[in-house]
């Protein structure tokens, strides 16, 4: 599994406590691996399975139809959700997206107007900077175990022992 978080996670992160989820709230345990913000209304060559997608509908103002496009659309390429902060560009969030959310379990959240894009996609991404870097170091002390084995002389029972020790699995060779 890629490192990354649910959804539902990143929403008990600091800069997302005061969000809403007002649709879609089934898919809470999509995983997020990304965040990306939204500055083009041709977003859909730009997005990536696993993303969070950051808006303040901008790009998607004066086209309705690409708005009520745009959930179903995202769904169908595999993002985690989208979070959408309105009141400058978008008075509300259109009811034809919160059915599109509810109707694909694809998270539709409020932003409040106070939030920082740089705070939301710099507390996502530590979270998972710091699950890699974890698994970086475990994989690291894991091969100096096994090199530290076979430099020292050690056969076949060692490295058995060592891995079965490592897995909490029996180890048969």
């Amino acid at each position: 599994m890629a490192d990354s978080l649910s959804l539902r996670q990143a929403l008990e992160l600091p800069p997302l406590q005061n969000a809403r989820v007002l649709a879609g709230g089934a898919g809470l345990d999509r995983r997020v691996s990304n965040v990306n913000v939204m500055e083009v209304p041709d977003i859909l060559p730009w997005v990536r399975p696993e993303e969070l997608l950051l808006t303040t509908a901008y790009p998607l103002r004066d086209d309705r139809a690409a708005l009520d496009a745009l959930v179903p659309e995202l769904a169908a390429k595999g993002l985690a959700g989208i979070a959408v902060k309105p009141d400058r560009y978008l008075e509300e969030i259109p009811q034809t997206m919160l059915s599109a959310a509810d109707a694909c379990g694809f998270p539709l959240i409020e932003l409040p107007p106070e939030s920082s894009f740089n705070e939301i996609i710099s507390a996502v991404l530590t979270v998972i900077l710091n699950e890699q870097s974890l698994r970086l170091q475990r994989a690291a002390e894991i091969h100096d175990r096994f090199t530290g084995i076979v430099l020292g002389g050690g056969g076949l029972r060692e490295i058995a022992l060592t891995l079965a020790e490592l897995i909490a699995r029996r180890v048969l060779i």
